[in-house]
């Protein structure tokens, strides 16, 4: 099986298209960016910086649950769950 990663505002100008099946089954937080960031390097940029930090206007959700980076990057994607990226936007 796999699990269902989403792309959500800006982010999917990023990797076509906005929603990847990750093939493999349940893997790791860590696992599944860092999956994602080989396959679409130019996302990988977007999300990480030059010393693999997560930007601070990256959101993550597994299956509709908000997770915390890298508090949270053991936690276990299942085989079939869905990982949410977006980033919070500010202004007027």
């Amino acid at each position: 099986m796999s699990i269902k990663i989403r792309l959500i505002g800006d982010l999917r100008r990023f990797a076509k298209p906005d929603a990847l099946d990750m093939e493999g089954g349940a893997c790791t937080l860590q696992e599944a960016l860092a999956g994602l960031s080989r396959q679409h390097p130019r996302l990988g940029r977007e999300l990480f910086d030059e010393q693999g930090r997560l930007h601070y206007a990256v959101v993550l959700m597994i299956s509709g649950r908000r997770v915390m980076w890298p508090d949270d990057k053991n936690v276990v994607i299942e085989d079939g769950g869905e990982l949410m990226l977006t980033r919070f936007h500010t202004g007027g």
